[in-house]
C-alpha cells in the first residue's frame, strides 16, 4: 500500500485519530491529474506487457493442441501393448472397464485430454474390433480379440 503525504493549512479529518483526511472534488481532481501525468507511460507499459504475456499464451497453447495426437490416436498407439499386460498376452479375461484403466494413464504421453469410458468402450474399442476382425457386437470374451492373439504372436 503506497501512502500519500501532502500539507494543507486546514484539513477536514474523518476520524478523531486524524488518520484520514476528507478531500475535496478540486484536490481529488488535481491529485488525480498529478498521479496519471506520473504513472501514465508505465501503466500503458503494464499493458502492453500483460496484453504480450496473453497473446504468446495463447499462441503457445495453439502450438501444444496441433502438436497433441487425438485420443483415438493415443488409444490406438497403446492399446495393443496395454491389452498384452492386462491380459497376460491372451491369457487371462479382461473387461472394457479394466482396459479403459489400464489405457487411461500411458495415453498421457500423447495427449492430455481426458479419456471418457463411453466412447473408450462405446466407439474406440468397437472400432479396434472392427478393425482387427472381430464382430463388433460380441463382448469383450474372455480373451479380447483373437486376432490380437494372432498378431501379438506375430510380432
Amino acid at each position: 500500500m503506497q501512502h500519500i503525504h501532502f500539507t494543507s493549512p486546514a484539513f477536514t479529518f474523518r476520524d478523531r485519530g486524524k488518520s484520514t483526511i476528507a478531500v475535496g472534488q478540486e484536490i481529488r481532481n488535481a491529485l488525480s491529474k498529478a498521479l496519471w501525468t506520473v504513472l501514465k507511460d508505465a501503466y500503458k507499459e503494464g499493458e502492453r506487457r500483460r496484453l504480450a504475456r496473453a497473446k504468446a499464451d495463447r499462441d503457445e497453447e495453439k502450438v501444444e493442441r496441433s502438436s497433441e495426437m487425438t485420443v483415438k490416436d493415443s488409444v490406438f498407439a497403446v492399446l495393443q501393448e496395454v491389452w498384452a499386460l492386462a491380459t497376460s498376452d491372451g491369457t487371462l479375461p479382461v473387461s472394457s472397464r479394466t482396459l479403459y484403466y489400464a489405457v487411461r494413464k500411458p495415453i498421457q504421453r500423447f495427449t492430455s485430454k481426458e479419456l471418457d469410458f463411453n466412447y473408450f468402450s462405446q466407439t474406440l474399442l468397437t472400432e479396434w474390433k472392427e478393425g482387427h476382425g472381430c464382430r463388433a457386437s460380441t463382448s469383450i470374451p474372455a480373451v479380447f480379440c483373437t486376432n490380437l492373439t494372432a498378431a501379438r504372436r506375430s510380432r
